[in-house]
C-alpha cells in the first residue's frame, strides 16, 4: 500500500513540474517609458481582456507611482524641519523638486489628451448605440407585422397570443423560434434581431468600460495636479527657510554685486529713438504666477525686483522702445542659491527704454542659458522679444526678476551718457541689497524725483 501511495505522489509532482513547465511568462514592462500607451491599452475593454495580466501589473504600477509620491512629500515636508545646514545638499533637492513639477506639467496634459481621446470614442459609440437601436426596432416591428399576417390567413390566434404574452424580446424570440407555423424568412429576421441585440449589449459594455476609464484617467490627473500643488508648496516653504538661514550669504552676493563694474565698451552714438506709448509693457504674456515681491522676500532678506515665475523658455517681451545697453548669456540655466554666476543675476539683458516721454532703466534676470535673443547696443521694441525664461545664477525655480529704475525725461542718449559715466552697475547706482542708502532711493520716498527705483508690482497692479 506504501508502494502505490508513494507511486502515486511522484506521478503528482512529475504532472505539477511537467505543467509549470507551459506556463506562460510575462517579460518585465517597463511602463514608465509607456504610460500613455497602456492607458490607451487598458482602458477599452476588448484591448484589456486581451491584456489582462498587462493591465493588471500596470495598475499595480500606477498604485506603486502614487505610494512613492506621498512618500516623496512627506520625506521633502521633513526635511523642511530639520535643514542640514548644507547648502549644497539643500539646493540639490530644490532644484529636483523644480524639474519634477516641469515634468508633472507632462504628465498631466498627457492625461488631458487621452481624456479627450476617450470621451471621443464614447460620442461615437453611443452613436453607434443608437444606430444599432434603430435597426432593432425596425426588425422588431417587421416581426411583429409579420405576425399580424399570419394571424389573419392561417387562423392560429392562439399562438398569436402566446408569442405577444411573452414577458421581454428575448422571450418572444424563444417563442417565436420554438413555431413551427414561421417561415425561414422571418426566422432570418429573429436570427438577425437576436445578433444586433446581443452586439448591442457588446456596445453597451465597451462604453461602460470607457465611461469608467475616463474617470480613472480624471481622478489620477487630479492626483497629480494636488500633488504638483503640494511639491511647490513645500519647495517654497524651504526656500523661504533657506533665504532666512543664508541671509548674510545673499547680503554678501547683492554687495559684491554693487561694486562689480560692468565690461562693457562705450556705445558712441544710440541714434533717435522714438518714445512708445501706454507705459511700460509687461514682460511676459500670459501662463505665469508673482513668485517673489518688492521689498523683501516673505521669509526675510531685501528683494528689490518682482518675480515672475513661469517654465523654463517662456518669452520675455520689452517694456518699450529703447536700445540694450548689457547683457549676460553664459550661465547655466539652473543656478543655485549660492551661484555668484552674473553677478548672481545669471544671464540677464540691462536696458534703458522711453514711455511716454519718460526714461526708464529696466533689468529681466535669471535667463535661460543661451536664452537672450538681443545683443548689447541693439535698438529694441516694445513687445520684441528679448530673452527666454530660465533660472540662472542665484535661482532655485523657473523665473524672470525685474528691476525697473525711474531715470527722469532725459533722452536714452543722457541717460545713457550718465550711467556709462556714472559705475556702470545693474542698479543705476541706487544701491543693491546691502546698500545703506537703497530704502532711500525708492521712488515711492523720493516722490518720483530721478533717479529712482520703482516698485514694479505697483506699477503693473500685480
Amino acid at each position: 500500500m506504501d508502494k502505490i501511495v508513494k507511486k502515486i505522489f511522484i506521478l503528482t509532482l512529475i504532472g505539477f513540474l511537467v505543467s509549470t513547465l507551459f506556463l506562460p511568462v510575462f517579460s518585465q514592462i517597463d511602463y514608465s517609458q509607456e504610460e500613455d500607451k497602456w492607458d490607451r491599452i487598458c482602458s477599452v475593454r476588448e484591448s484589456y481582456v486581451d491584456n489582462k495580466a498587462s493591465c493588471d501589473a500596470y495598475e499595480q504600477y500606477l498604485k506603486d507611482k502614487k505610494a512613492e509620491m506621498d512618500k516623496n512629500l512627506s520625506n521633502i515636508k521633513n526635511d523642511i524641519s530639520s535643514i542640514s545646514g548644507d547648502i549644497r545638499a539643500d539646493e540639490k533637492l530644490l532644484t529636483e523638486a523644480t524639474i519634477a513639477i516641469e515634468a508633472l506639467n507632462e504628465e498631466i496634459a498627457g492625461y488631458k489628451n487621452e481624456v479627450v481621446i476617450l470621451e471621443r470614442q464614447i460620442v461615437a459609440l453611443e452613436e453607434k448605440i443608437e444606430a444599432r437601436q434603430i435597426v432593432i426596432d425596425e426588425k422588431l416591428e417587421t416581426a411583429q407585422n409579420y405576425m399580424v399576417n399570419i394571424q389573419s390567413t392561417t387562423r392560429i390566434n392562439v399562438y398569436v397570443d402566446f408569442i405577444f404574452g411573452a414577458s421581454n424580446f428575448s422571450d418572444i424570440s424563444r417563442r417565436v423560434e420554438g413555431m413551427n407555423l414561421i417561415n425561414g424568412k422571418n426566422k432570418d429576421n429573429i436570427r438577425a434581431l437576436n445578433e444586433e441585440k446581443a452586439q448591442l449589449e457588446e456596445d453597451k459594455l465597451d462604453i461602460d468600460f470607457q465611461r469608467k476609464s475616463v474617470i480613472s484617467l480624471m481622478e489620477r490627473q487630479e492626483e497629480r495636479v494636488a500633488y504638483q500643488e503640494q511639491l511647490k508648496a513645500y519647495a517654497q516653504e524651504r526656500v523661504i527657510v533657506l533665504r532666512r538661514e543664508y541671509n548674510e550669504l545673499l547680503a554678501a552676493q547683492a554687495a559684491a554685486e554693487e561694486e562689480r563694474k560692468l565690461a562693457v565698451s562705450r556705445i558712441e552714438s544710440i541714434g533717435p529713438i522714438e518714445t512708445s506709448y501706454g507705459g511700460l509693457g509687461f514682460p511676459v504674456s500670459s501662463g505665469y504666477y508673482v513668485s517673489g515681491r518688492p521689498w523683501a522676500y516673505a521669509g526675510g532678506g531685501k528683494h528689490l525686483g518682482l518675480d515672475l515665475a513661469s517654465g523654463v523658455g517662456t518669452p520675455l517681451y520689452a517694456p518699450a522702445n529703447g536700445i540694450v545697453i548689457a547683457t549676460n548669456n553664459g550661465c547655466p540655466t539652473y543656478g543655485s542659491l549660492s551661484s555668484t554666476c552674473g553677478g548672481s543675476y545669471g544671464n540677464y539683458v540691462l536696458m534703458i527704454v522711453s514711455a511716454d516721454d519718460r526714461t526708464y532703466g529696466v533689468i529681466y534676470a535669471h535667463l535661460q542659458n543661451g536664452g537672450v535673443s538681443v545683443a548689447r547696443g541693439q535698438s529694441i521694441s516694445k513687445g520684441q522679444r528679448v530673452g527666454l525664461m530660465g533660472s540662472s545664477g542665484s535661482s532655485t525655480g523657473p523665473h524672470v526678476h525685474v528691476e525697473i529704475f525711474y531715470l527722469g525725461s532725459i533722452s536714452i542718449q543722457e541717460a545713457y551718457d550718465n550711467w556709462y559715466n556714472g559705475p556702470q552697475n545693474i542698479q543705476f547706482g541706487l544701491g543693491g541689497s546691502s546698500s545703506s542708502n537703497e530704502y532711500g532711493n525708492r521712488c515711492e520716498i523720493k516722490g518720483m524725483v530721478p533717479n529712482c527705483r520703482m516698485n514694479p508690482a505697483s506699477y503693473w497692479g500685480v
